[in-house]
């Protein structure tokens, strides 16, 4: 199975799933695997979650998708701050030039 574009081996996935505590994920994983689903899409919040239900270090056969899900999620959050400081910049040249219209 895919996960992330990392290939995790199925006693991987089943491990995983056990880490997880049976919730939505685990269920997801679960089925993914059972249906012979070879890509399971991840949102954010699954990305988290297996962030944080793995050991550090995490057992060898989920260390790739460990160090890429946490590089996954810093892009992400590096992504979200350029685009709060550009929004941030932006009001402020708005602001500027609204001063400089009505002064």
């Amino acid at each position: 199975m895919h996960l992330s574009g990392v290939a995790v081996r199925t006693d991987q996935v089943q491990l995983l799933v056990g880490l997880l505590n049976a919730d939505e994920l685990a269920a997801k994983l679960k089925l993914a695997s059972k249906n012979g689903n070879d890509r399971v899409a991840l949102c954010r919040p699954d990305r988290e979650r297996i962030v944080d239900v793995l050991p550090d270090p995490p057992p060898s056969g989920l260390a790739e998708l460990r160090s890429v899900l946490v590089q996954q999620l810093k892009q992400a959050q590096d992504r979200e701050t350029r685009e709060a400081r550009s929004r941030e910049a932006q009001q402020m040249r708005d602001a500027r030039e609204l001063r400089m219209q009505k002064g």
